[in-house]
């Protein structure tokens, strides 16, 4: 029996502690298995082809990192690896998605702190949440993101709304805004009212409500 015939029935548990005990000889395998399901979710976020790429090798590098400790600690009896892998691919593609948008709205300061890091709309946070939970509040994330991405690019909106969107989904007050768009306050909560009027008709007519 040849190698790819072996590995072809393993269960995921099976590949992971493969993996775990013989990282050269699995990692292709395993890349070959969940390789493209991670890359689906991180172009469903409409990246650059550059950006894309370097967000892949971040996942990589943050599988890899300390001898796979993430996946050490994946409980193969709380979910399936698959669905834990979704989780990851979608939380480093907001990550990455936040870090460049604050980059180019000028809030490059010690802008990379934790205190900074709030979960847009908080769909992420819960306690001790299941990665099914989790997996639910980030494909929302994800969706609202796209919402925002597929107004501006059809119109809907236009770039400075998409802009002030972003800001106030990661949590920024609408005083600092003004600051960062060079705008007027009443301004930005104008435009901010009209452009949040129209994405939450997108989210519910793509099935989200508000509320969730």
């Amino acid at each position: 029996m040849t190698f790819a015939q072996e590995t072809r029935d393993l269960s995921e548990e099976q590949l992971r502690d493969s993996l775990l005990k013989e990282p050269q000889r699995f990692w292709l395998v395993f890349w070959e298995k969940y390789g493209r399901l991670i890359c689906s979710k991180v172009n469903s976020f409409h990246f650059s082809a550059d950006d894309a790429q370097d967000v892949l090798q971040e996942i990589s590098l943050y599988l890899l990192r300390e001898d796979f400790k993430v996946l050490r600690n994946w409980d193969p009896k709380r979910s399936r690896l698959s669905t834990f892998l979704c989780v990851i691919a979608v939380s480093r593609c907001i990550d990455f998605k936040k870090k460049r948008d604050r980059s180019r709205n000028r809030e490059v300061t010690s802008a990379g702190s934790e205190s900074e890091e709030t979960e847009i709309l908080d769909l992420m946070q819960s306690e001790d949440p299941s990665p099914e939970d989790r997996l639910q509040r980030v494909e929302k994330t994800e969706m609202v993101i796209n919402a925002i991405h597929d107004l501006c690019q059809n119109g809907k909106i236009k770039p400075i709304d998409r802009q002030i969107l972003q800001l106030r989904l990661l949590g920024k007050p609408a005083q600092e805004i003004a600051t960062l768009v060079d705008m007027n306050e009443s301004a930005v909560n104008k435009r901010f009212f009209r452009a949040k009027q129209v994405l939450v008709a997108r989210l519910e007519n793509l099935g989200l409500d508000e509320s969730d």
